[in-house]
């Protein structure tokens, strides 16, 4: 026998008048807010764990590569200022240094990430307040 099909110890008809079935149960707007919020809640506490647990290894180690290049960044500045390179001599290879190590492909990729997380976090808000501005312009024009 298939689900399709009522079984065929209770009999259907007019016996079945008289027995209560309950409506259909809608989910109200209150409801989908708090879902949305649960949801959003959850995903960026997934995001947080992620940042932690695989970020946290790459700024530790970007830490360290600051920290082991500083003392060379400084012995580097002290000897161009004692040749007599001038100031904007000094910020153009510094601004070369940064522009090389943005051009790499890990950095780019994650620059890349960060943005599509921010252009993701504003469609987000943009599609939880959209209810909400709409509510108060419309309380705007009623009064």
């Amino acid at each position: 026998m298939s689900n399709n099909h009522a079984p065929t110890s209770v009999p259907a008809g007019p016996a079945d008048a008289g027995r209560h079935v309950p409506a259909r149960r809608t989910v109200t707007r209150r409801g989908r807010r708090a879902a949305l919020a649960v949801g959003m809640g959850a995903g960026w506490l997934a995001l947080a764990l992620i940042a932690v647990v695989y970020l946290g290894g790459l700024v530790l180690d970007g830490l360290a590569r600051g920290v082991a290049l500083l003392p060379r960044a400084l012995v580097w500045l002290f000897l161009a200022a004692q040749d007599g390179a001038g100031s904007w001599s000094i910020a153009g290879r510094a601004g070369a240094a940064v522009a090389a190590t943005l051009a790499t492909s890990p950095v780019m990729w994650w620059l890349i990430g960060l943005e599509l997380m921010g252009v993701a976090a504003l469609a987000g808000l943009h599609v939880m307040f959209r209810d909400e501005m709409r509510r108060s312009d419309s309380e705007e024009v009623q009064k």
